[in-house]
């Protein structure tokens, strides 16, 4: 494949940080006489695989992004299902309740907690999420409120691969949810409505 000039890349650096700019736009961002002359570089075959290429590798670390953002909030949804608060304290004499350090709590129970900070990074507050909201989106998420038709099982969301998900993740070491992690990026999984 040919090199590119200097212009070219200017261009397609131009183009890929804002697509929908005009001609003229691209033109003088990448030393281009006129809208014309950029409009003719942007057609040479060598700029398009660029562009492909450049675009194809944009779209990878969106949805790598987008999956791993999908499963944090899966683990934070389950962990408030499921955590039990007891485990965020110590129990002294009388049967009084002191917070436990941070890091001496279990990680489920570290997700489904809301802290609030005060002066000089002390905690001012410890709340824990809302387990019936958890529900609630953990359900949306999996489609399990959306209609099913009777006459048609093949368009039926499959409830039984979402409880088998549900049943691993829930009792899922963090080893595990990592290795779920990489399983998820490795394989698309269509659940269709």
């Amino acid at each position: 494949m040919e090199k590119l000039t200097e212009k070219q890349r200017d261009l397609i650096e131009a183009y890929l940080s804002n697509p929908d700019s005009t001609l003229a736009v691209l033109a003088k961002a990448s030393g281009y006489k006129s809208a014309a002359a950029a409009k003719n570089a942007l057609a040479l075959p060598k700029v398009i695989d660029i562009i492909d290429q450049r675009r194809s590798t944009q779209i990878a670390i969106a949805q790598k992004k987008t999956d791993v953002e999908a499963a944090n909030m899966i683990r934070t949804w389950v962990a408030a299902m499921e955590f039990d608060p007891l485990e965020a304290f110590d129990v002294l004499e009388g049967g009084k309740l002191k917070l436990k350090p941070l890091d001496e709590m279990p990680d489920n129970v570290r997700r489904a907690m809301i802290v609030e900070v005060g002066e000089n990074l002390t905690v001012k507050s410890v709340r824990f999420a809302d387990r019936m909201n958890a529900s609630i989106q953990l359900a949306k998420y999996f489609h399990m409120f959306d209609e099913r038709p009777e006459d048609d099982e093949d368009k039926a969301a499959p409830s039984g691969i979402v409880q088998t998900l549900m049943e691993q993740i829930r009792f899922a070491s963090n080893e595990e949810l990592d290795k779920f992690d990489k399983i998820l990026n490795a394989i698309e999984v269509k659940i269709s409505g």
